[in-house]
């Protein structure tokens, strides 16, 4: 049978480009949508987090995708991933930072926990794993521009709430400056010294806990069945 090789109708060209179209339109939006963690570049007010920006912009994609793959529970706020500066710290030096709400761990077992320990819990669970995503890229480690990484994790307090209430939010701010992040990135530092050397500053809702000693504690999230990823993935 011959296949004809005449010009569609206007009718079937039209029907063409709308499909053509609503394609476009959902792979821009799948890619508006990947990109919502990471700050544009125009939010940038310091030259050099916007050149670390854009030089490592396909780093930053990667990252955020893994935390998407492997942590599907854990939400990670709009803009948060870039390079940003600590407020503690005086000059413009650059931390690879992300800020991430975690939803799943409200267990009894978690609230009968103090804030200390709850807080040491949640660097066990999901520092590490983010830190080794973070550094995927080892350039990154060799850059005099970036000074460290940066890892803020929220998550609700287990406290009671009155109806029409806004549950508190408990948080740790976990700083790591580069060359930490090297040794134990490199496996030269244990996790157990990584919790002890990192900053981690703690709040209570809006109320400053001030700097957190945290005691390290085990916690295998990534190799229990069931995640996503296994933790020698996460090592990549």
């Amino acid at each position: 049978m011959r296949v004809s090789s005449s010009p569609p109708s206007r009718a079937a060209a039209l029907a063409l480009a709308l499909v053509g179209a609503h394609v476009m339109l959902a792979v821009l939006g799948s890619a508006a949508v990947a990109d919502e963690a990471i700050l544009p570049l125009p939010e940038y007010r310091s030259e050099t987090g916007r050149r670390l920006a854009e030089k490592y912009a396909t780093t930053l994609r990667e990252f955020d995708q893994s935390v998407a793959r492997c942590l599907p529970w854990v939400e990670v706020e709009n803009h948060t991933i870039g390079f940003f500066k600590p407020k503690h710290v005086p000059r413009d030096e650059r931390y690879v930072s992300i800020r991430a709400f975690v939803g799943r761990d409200a267990s009894a077992k978690i609230a009968a926990l103090d804030f200390r320990e709850r807080a040491a819990a949640m660097f066990a669970r999901y520092a590490g794993p983010l830190l080794r995503w973070m550094g995927a890229d080892r350039s990154l480690l060799q850059d005099a521009d970036v000074h460290g990484f940066a890892i803020i994790l929220d998550w609700t307090k287990p406290a009671p709430v009155a109806a029409g209430v806004r549950p508190v939010r408990e948080t740790i701010a976990v700083f790591i400056e580069r060359q930490l992040a090297a040794e134990y990135l490199q496996g030269g530092l244990p996790p157990s010294a990584l919790v002890t050397r990192a900053a981690v500053f703690g709040f209570d809702g809006d109320t400053p806990v001030g700097q957190v000693r945290l005691l390290a504690v085990a916690d295998h999230l990534l190799s229990v069945p069931g995640t996503a990823c296994s933790d020698a993935h996460s090592r990549r």
